[in-house]
């Protein structure tokens, strides 16, 4: 039952209680530092993304968070590496089709252009077709922010550089 899930904790003795309590491996809870507070707050933000797409009205076929995401490809001579918060496989009822999406979660922590710079990847990915090792077609990217005003910036910025017709979609964790 909590095989697919992740567990995290803040301390060694969090981490026996979460493990005695679901009757798991000690070595499958996470244990965070006090100063890695940001990243429980940006993985609670992905579970919420998760937990919003199980409202929507869509059919979750697949999700994975965070760190098993990583893909690494080359386009022309240089290496890229592509992290996404989420990935995962949807069914839409009012089209009856599936899609496929990968998942950026901003917290508004980085700047516009380090940003842009990380959405931007996903055109190497399209362009150098490396995506077709996993995906007949190419995922859908969601970029969830933190604001209406950031979704706007970021949108703007994103749409002026973009050089192919990646459909990115922008909403806010509100």
């Amino acid at each position: 039952q909590y095989a697919n899930m992740q567990h995290f904790t803040i301390t060694n003795k969090g981490a026996m209680i979460v493990a005695l309590s679901l009757g798991i491996d000690y070595e499958e809870v996470k244990i965070f530092s006090k100063k890695d507070i940001r990243n429980i707050e940006h993985t609670v933000l992905i579970g919420d993304f998760h937990i919003g797409l199980l409202k929507s009205g869509y059919s979750v076929l697949s999700y994975t968070a965070d760190v098993h995401n990583t893909v690494k490809f080359k386009y022309k001579l240089d290496k890229v590496r592509i992290e996404p918060d989420g990935k995962g496989e949807l069914f839409s009822h009012k089209t009856n089709r599936n899609f496929e999406f990968m998942m950026e979660m901003d917290r508004g922590g980085k700047s516009y252009e380090q940003m842009t710079e990380r959405i931007l990847k996903y055109e190497k990915y399209l362009l150098s077709k490396a995506y077709a090792k996993e995906y007949i077609n190419f995922p859908i990217i969601i970029i969830v922010t933190i604001g209406n005003t950031r979704l706007t910036k970021l949108k703007d910025v994103v749409e002026k550089q973009k050089k192919t017709n990646i459909n990115f979609l922008f909403t806010t964790i509100e």
